[in-house]
């Protein structure tokens, strides 16, 4: 039997949740994340801003209680001022200008370079979309990218916003938790990038049986759930999508 990844994107929400996480802030307004931000951040065990992040956490937070481990980005969002003030309290202060890549997949170089040394169990990215359909597909587009950097420690990335979650599951066989009361109503399989020629789910009101997913044909939205854990298995990396209820 094919070894199965197993999944579980809602547990850092709760108080029994007790493994290591990475937190990724990217740029965005806090205010409709702040109870998650704050929740996460005292779990976290690397704390990262990326670029104007920086800005929203000192404006609308304490600047001496949240103090990320890392800044990150090519600073052409973070304010003077803001990036002197993390500066003088140690921060460490990573510019990246290349434009090849998004500050979120530079970002996230640098922090699998760091994990080789910390215990971590997962890495949750904040952010909050703001009707920019373009940073939507850049952001799925680096979860795609990590696979190739080349690291040997894997560790999964969720993407979080105040309203959706989104992962992409491996190649082969994945298992997803999802008894929570974070759990919102509708999930989805998306096949972004690729067609997938077979895909198998159990655990959804509506599965698939060795069914292709592809643009223009068949793609699996406004799924919901038949059960509390939910089986795909894929031939190819798929995102799975799925509601947040706070």
């Amino acid at each position: 039997m094919s070894q199965v990844t197993e999944w579980t994107p809602l547990a850092p929400l709760h108080d029994f949740y007790d493994e290591k996480i990475v937190l990724i802030l990217l740029n965005q307004p806090i205010t409709p994340m702040l109870k998650i931000f704050k929740y996460l951040w005292q779990k976290a065990v690397l704390k990262v801003f990326v670029d104007g992040a920086a800005n929203e956490v000192y404006s609308h937070l304490s600047k001496e209680d949240f103090l990320p481990d890392i800044i990150t980005g090519d600073f052409d969002s973070i304010r003077p001022e803001v990036k002197e003030h993390y500066q003088q309290k140690n921060v460490e202060i990573v510019e990246t200008p290349d434009q090849d890549e998004t500050d979120f997949t530079k970002c996230l170089r640098i922090v699998f370079g760091k994990i080789n040394h910390v215990e971590v169990e997962r890495i949750v990215v904040l952010v909050g979309f703001q009707g920019r359909v373009d940073q939507q597909f850049a952001n799925f587009n680096t979860l795609f990218k990590v696979r190739n950097f080349g690291y040997d420690k894997y560790v999964p990335i969720y993407v979080m916003s105040n309203s959706d979650l989104t992962c992409l599951l491996k190649t082969g066989n994945n298992s997803i938790e999802v008894d929570s009361e974070f759990r919102g109503a509708h999930c989805g399989l998306i096949p972004l990038g690729c067609v997938c020629n077979s895909i198998t789910t159990t655990g959804l009101k509506w599965n698939l049986d060795k069914a292709p997913l592809e643009f223009g044909h068949l793609v699996s939205t406004s799924n919901t759930y038949a059960e509390n854990l939910v089986e795909v298995q894929t031939e190819c990396p798929i995102l799975w999508c799925m509601d947040l209820k706070f």
